[in-house]
């Protein structure tokens, strides 16, 4: 009876080590992520976990804020004379964050970055054309660089729109907090 008792106590023992060896890594662990702007360009980068869920925070924070913002920009961009006959561009869309890897070891994660990018970048090449460049490719790409403009313009009001929302939202959650306060500083005498 009383081995089984220190088998046991051993088990609950060793089972508290593990999981407390298990958060204590989760804890040193690093994490690639891919976080995909408002316009659509990608970023991947190392964050350590706990950077990961204050920066996961915020891009929910800033994806539930973005239908609100966007109205806002598309609103102030109808009103400026200078856009009267641009439409607002389409291809906004609130960030996103994705972990793509998870790794304890930061020379590991270093290097799957790397490669990650190595692989992004080969994609991204584009082929170059030798010789000059027609009227046609000439409009097309100054239509291009045009639209690519107006989609900066877009992007440079609608993440205004979120920042003034989120200090609107921060401003209001202190006052509640502030608000709670005496409440509860009266009922505990």
């Amino acid at each position: 009876m009383h081995t089984r008792r220190l088998h046991l106590v051993s088990a609950l023992a060793l089972g508290s080590v593990l999981a407390l060896a298990t958060r204590a890594s989760a804890l040193d662990s690093f994490c690639i992520v891919k976080i995909t702007d408002m316009d659509k360009k990608v970023e991947h980068k190392i964050v350590s976990a706990e950077d990961f869920k204050t920066l996961e925070a915020e891009i929910k924070t800033e994806a539930s804020l973005f239908p609100k913002a966007e109205e806002l920009a598309k609103k102030e961009w109808k009103a400026d004379e200078g856009n009267k006959s641009i439409p607002f561009p389409g291809r906004l869309g609130p960030r996103k964050i994705d972990v793509v890897a998870r790794e304890t070891v930061r020379e590991k994660a270093d290097k799957k970055l790397e490669a990650l990018t190595a692989s992004e970048d080969r994609r991204q090449v584009e082929p170059k054309k030798g010789g000059k460049m027609t009227d046609a490719e000439k409009k097309q790409a100054d239509a291009k660089a045009e639209k690519e403009k107006d989609l900066q313009k877009a992007y440079d009001a609608v993440k205004t729109k979120i920042a003034e929302l989120v200090t609107k939202a921060q401003e209001a959650k202190a006052k509640a907090d502030e608000a709670a306060k005496p409440k509860s500083a009266e009922a505990a005498p």
